[in-house]
């Protein structure tokens, strides 16, 4: 990854940019170099790419000179940074990294001391005719420099050092070619002075197997000679040192240990059924027809191919409008988005908001004559007919081509199967988007749709039908989560006027609710407080009255849209109007005292004691008759049962042994009949 503010690697081909700066750089650089006496390579070359020189001097001295970037403790694999910029990062880059150290080395070194540092390089002798390798080129001299051998030195050593060995210790190189007594200076020499000299003749080992011991005239008798022996006048190049160690190799000679035998199991259908299935499989494939060898490698449905994720099959079968692939699609998507609706999100999977608002949507097929087609296209926005909503900026006036339509079911709860099959799906639908705007990044998603705040409105002004209950508190539940995203509301938007009006005429306690938190967040649109307009007489009223009802969660949904609706002094003005401001004070001030708690500061006096508990001399004083009943109880179930008539347990008050023992005892003391103290105690403990 290139550091920050570097140049990128050149393309391939690419030759370096002409720019002024980089030609007025080169100039200096050859008047530099013909100064020096060395020579410049103006444009060279790391594997396919030309190195800029002009912009390699920049960023090197800009890392600190050559000498820190070749400092590996304080800039380490410095040079293979410089190598992925200039040349791009491949499988060669650590060996192309010491190339443009060593172009830098030989054409910009002694300039970068020079011009940048202001300071005499070192001699060329011990600069650029040397290798690139090390660093700390600005302290090197001609007494501290240990200039390395080259190559020809380094033969010219070994050959010496060759000299100086035994014959048998020299390699067949060193030999010099001396054949038949010919003179290495002669023709015939210098012909056979470049040929490889032929590897001496191996001569097979013969042991003697005569007898050791021989007589003296057998001594003088002319043997074969043996391998130890060499006869006058032969051209044997075998030596005694070879053949004392050829008889040591054979003295110690130990013959190879032996291995257990490797078996292969033969292949039959119980150890290997995998061969004989592939087997087959290869002999089905020989015998297949041009087409199916076609598409032999292509899944089809059936043949094992396990298709896309339960996410997108649910999407896709939700988009194809088939009655059952909907059922699945949203059976599957409710307990999806109760189940994992934290990871489950709308910007994730396009299209699916708009499919699941585009079946809500269906809702109004089942009330009215009308079938809503969603366009995309704001040039044709004045040619929409009153089945057409718009998909990109919403439709203002939805309710009223709704209302304009022949509605279809008004009062009669008698419905069909079909009918309570579509409404289903509708509900189902909308529990999904509710289920997932419970999460603040759907609900954002869900607030930047038109067609979503449609759906609200159209859901809040469905005729009073039983069967809609449960998708309008779901649409309650969606507006009170993403209606606080929502910026461009107005007092005459259509979700805020049907929300005005749900509580006007509501009786559902839990749509007042849920409504109450919806207006009360359209009022929290930040970074400022939004203005409550259109609020009307009655609903002020009918707020006033639901702070009466003993109801923690009304008193709470209450009290956030009066937080909301005070906010602004106008709206102050408006609520001292038109509610019942006296009663409204006396309430909010118990509101205020609720569960508070008096508490008196100050502290006893020194010489007072604290006041004791009054628990711990109390005596409970019980009727005669529940005397009596307890006295027809034997001891010790008697003085167990005495304890929990007339005792509690509580944390905050304690006993003592004593008293509660005195208290037992001027219970049962009349009637002659108790226990003694330590009974007593050692049951009630």
């Amino acid at each position: 990854m290139p550091l920050p503010n570097t140049p990128m690697a050149p393309k391939r081909g690419e030759s370096v940019e002409p720019t002024p700066e980089h030609e007025d750089f080169m100039a200096k650089l050859r008047e530099y170099h013909e100064k020096r006496g060395t020579t410049l390579d103006s444009l060279p070359k790391v594997g396919v790419r030309h190195i800029d020189l002009y912009k390699l001097y920049q960023r090197v001295v800009s890392e600190g000179g050559y000498d820190l970037c070749s400092d590996t403790k304080a800039k380490p694999l410095m040079w293979r940074r410089f190598a992925e910029e200039f040349v791009g990062k491949n499988q060669y880059t650590p060996a192309q990294a010491f190339q443009i150290k060593n172009v830098y080395y030989k054409n910009l070194c002694a300039y970068e001391i020079s011009n940048h540092w202001q300071k005499d390089p070192p001699p060329k002798e011990i600069l650029e005719e040397v290798t690139a390798k090390g660093g700390n080129v600005m302290g090197r001299t001609m007494d501290n420099f240990v200039r390395p051998p080259t190559k020809e030195e380094k033969e010219q050593a070994a050959e010496g050092s060759e000299h100086g060995t035994s014959p048998e210790q020299k390699t067949p190189k060193a030999e010099s070619a001396a054949v038949d007594g010919e003179d290495p200076n002669s023709a015939a020499g210098n012909r056979t002075r470049g040929l490889r000299q032929a590897p001496p003749q191996r001569v097979l080992f013969q042991p003697d197997l005569s007898s050791s011991r021989q007589t003296r005239g057998a001594a003088h008798v002319n043997q074969s000679p043996t391998p130890g022996q060499q006869a006058p006048g032969s051209n044997s190049f075998v030596s005694n040192s070879s053949l004392a160690a050829a008889s040591a190799t054979l003295a110690n000679y130990e013959p190879p240990s032996s291995y257990p035998l490797t078996l292969k199991p033969v292949t039959t259908p119980a150890n290997n059924p995998d061969h004989y299935r592939n087997a087959l499989k290869r002999k089905a494939e020989a015998t297949m027809t041009p087409l199916a060898r076609k598409y032999r490698h292509i899944m089809l449905p059936g043949t094992g191919f396990i298709g896309p994720n339960i996410y997108v099959r649910a999407q896709m079968a939700l988009q194809s409008g088939v009655e059952s692939e909907e059922e699945y699609a949203l059976h599957h998507l409710v307990k999806i988005s109760h189940e994992r609706g934290d990871k489950y999100r709308f910007d994730q999977f396009p299209g699916l908001a708009e499919a699941l608002v585009k079946k809500v949507l269906q809702v109004s097929s089942l009330f009215w004559d009308v079938e809503w087609d969603i366009s995309y296209d704001d040039d044709m926005a004045d040619f929409y007919d009153d089945e057409t909503l718009n998909g990109l900026s919403g439709t203002s006036d939805a309710i009223q081509k709704l209302k304009s339509r022949l509605p279809l079911v008004t009062t009669d709860t008698v419905t069909d199967a079909r009918w309570n099959a579509n409404l289903e799906r509708v509900i189902e639908a909308g529990l999904v988007i509710r289920n997932m705007c419970l999460q603040n990044e759907n609900a954002q998603y869900l607030a930047r749709q038109p067609m979503v705040r449609d759906y609200l409105a159209i859901a809040f002004n469905l005729p009073p039908h039983p069967s809609i209950v449960e998708l309008q508190h779901y649409a309650l539940d969606t507006a009170e989560q993403i209606l606080v995203w929502v910026g461009d509301m107005g007092p005459d938007d259509a979700v805020y006027v049907s929300l005005l009006e749900l509580l006007e005429k509501s009786e559902d306690r839990g749509a007042i609710m849920t409504a109450l938190r919806t207006v009360a967040r359209i009022g929290m649109h930040l970074p400022d407080p939004k203005r409550l307009d259109g609020i009307s007489k009655e609903i002020l009223g009918r707020v006033g009255a639901w702070l009466m009802v003993d109801d923690e969660e009304m008193k709470n949904a209450c009290l956030d849209f009066l937080f909301q609706f005070t906010s602004f002094a106008d709206n102050v003005e408006i609520l001292l109007q038109n509610a019942d401001s006296e009663a409204m004070a006396r309430q909010l001030s118990r509101l205020l005292l609720f569960s508070a708690k008096e508490e008196r500061s100050g502290r006893p006096s020194t010489g007072q004691q604290p006041a004791e508990d009054k628990t711990s001399g109390f005596i409970p004083k019980l009727s005669r008759s529940v005397v009596e009943a307890l006295l027809k109880i034997e001891e010790p179930e008697r003085s167990s049962e005495w304890l929990r008539m007339c005792f509690l347990p509580s944390k905050e008050s304690e006993m003592t042994q004593i008293s509660l023992w005195q208290s037992y005892q001027s219970t049962f003391s009349p009637y002659q009949s108790h226990l003694i103290a330590g009974d007593f105690i050692k049951n009630v403990s």
